[in-house]
């Protein structure tokens, strides 16, 4: 039998009240993707704190041209309208006139990373230099025979073998 005090259940309705309200607020806070998570139909309009589907109908002339739209996760999927990806649901990003321009003459492969990018994951550049590289090994080993280049002769007449002559 537990026997609680005023003081202990006092306690035990505030900790209970506090875990009710942070559970409340966590679902209010990350409505959107528990919504998605959990399967469920549309995501809610865009706010203004997201952005906006690039609209080409209202695009500026200062803006790029987007030739189409693709799935990050599956890039062999295009589309010529904003959206989500059918297989996966993320949403396609634009693939832009002048990246393809800049990628024609690259070799198959070639990844492109904006300064910003480059400066958000730390890549470093220097200038290629023809140096000696010197590294010891130590290692362990064992030498066997070829087998398949071993000659068994069987010769008619008993005897020893004194000197070879192996060019």
């Amino acid at each position: 039998m537990i026997v609680l005090t005023r003081a202990k259940f006092l306690l035990l309705i505030l900790f209970l009240l506090a875990l009710l309200s942070g559970g409340l607020l966590a679902g209010i806070a990350y409505r959107d993707p528990i919504v998605s998570w959990l399967g469920g139909g549309q995501t809610a309009p865009k706010t203004a704190a997201q952005p906006a589907a690039h609209d080409p109908a209202s695009s500026t002339p200062g803006e790029r041209e987007v030739l189409y739209w693709y799935d990050p996760m599956h890039p062999q999927y295009s589309s010529d309208q904003p959206g989500l990806a059918p297989d996966c649901g993320m949403q396609l990003v634009p693939k832009y006139a002048d990246e393809v321009e800049a990628m024609q003459d690259r070799p198959p492969g070639t990844v492109m990373l904006s300064p910003q990018k480059q400066q958000l994951i730390g890549v470093r550049t220097t200038q290629v230099q023809r140096q000696r590289l010197e590294r010891t090994i130590r290692t362990v080993g064992h030498l066997e025979v070829d087998e398949t280049q071993i000659a068994r002769i069987h010769v008619k007449i008993a005897g020893w073998v004194e000197q070879v002559y192996v060019d």
